[in-house]
């Protein structure tokens, strides 16, 4: 039986370490596809919960006060941007 040298040792030693990244990164990306396409009812139950908070008419925002309201001193016209 041959005896491994130093540098034999280091080469084996790189090589399997090199074998073990590339094995985790297999495992990740494998992981990753296996739960890309998973879809939780949690989820869709809160998206459908939101979107009946949008449309519900007394979360809708209230309409601005008429044109000749007073408005507080630091509030700007509506159109203030247009305006050169």
């Amino acid at each position: 039986m041959p005896a491994i040298t130093a540098a034999d040792g280091f080469a084996l030693t790189m090589i399997l370490i090199l074998a073990l990244g590339l094995g985790f990164v297999f495992v990740i990306l494998f992981a990753i596809q296996r739960n890309m396409n998973r879809h939780d009812r949690e989820v869709d139950e809160l998206l459908d919960e939101l979107r009946k908070k949008e449309d519900d008419p007394e979360r809708q925002p209230k309409p601005r006060q008429a044109a000749g309201t007073k408005r507080e001193a630091w509030e700007r016209d509506s159109d203030w941007w247009k305006q050169s």
